[in-house]
C-alpha cells in the first residue's frame, strides 16, 4: 500500500496523525444512515461548517474534513472540545464523491496550523 497527497487544510487537531475511512456527508439522511451503521473510527467529509449534522455522532468519529470554515467555526470548536482532529478550509484535488469509502490519513504539519491529506492506494 502507498499513499498519495491529495490536499491540505487548516489543522485544528488534537493528534498529529489520524487514519480512517472517509464518509461523505451530504445531508441529514447520511447522518441517519451512519447512526444506524457503525460510525466509529470514521473521518467525515462535509462541505459546510455547521456541526448540527455531526453532533449526534461526535463522540464516535476519528476526524473531520470540512471544505469551508476556520478555527472559529462551530464545527472546529466542537471538534476541539471532543478531541477530534479537524481540517477546515480544505482544498482537495479529487471530486469529493470519489473520496467516499476510501481510506485517508490526516497529517498535521510541524507548524501545528496546517495539515496534509493523503489517500491510501491499494496496489495489486
Amino acid at each position: 500500500m502507498s499513499m498519495r497527497k491529495i490536499g491540505f487544510g487548516q489543522s485544528y487537531a488534537s493528534k498529529n496523525k489520524v487514519t480512517g475511512e472517509v464518509n461523505y456527508i451530504r445531508d441529514i439522511h447520511d447522518i441517519v444512515f451512519l447512526l444506524e451503521s457503525n460510525p466509529h473510527g470514521k473521518i467525515y467529509l462535509t462541505e459546510q461548517t455547521g456541526s448540527t449534522f455531526l453532533s449526534p455522532i461526535f463522540n464516535k468519529i476519528a476526524g473531520i474534513l470540512c471544505m469551508t470554515g476556520s478555527r472559529n467555526s462551530h464545527l472546529a470548536i466542537m471538534a476541539r472540545e471532543f478531541g477530534i482532529p479537524a481540517f477546515m478550509s480544505c482544498k482537495i484535488d479529487l471530486p469529493l464523491e470519489e473520496l467516499d469509502q476510501t481510506t485517508v490519513t490526516l497529517l498535521t504539519n510541524s507548524d501545528g496550523v496546517t495539515g496534509e491529506i493523503f489517500l491510501h492506494i491499494i496496489e495489486n
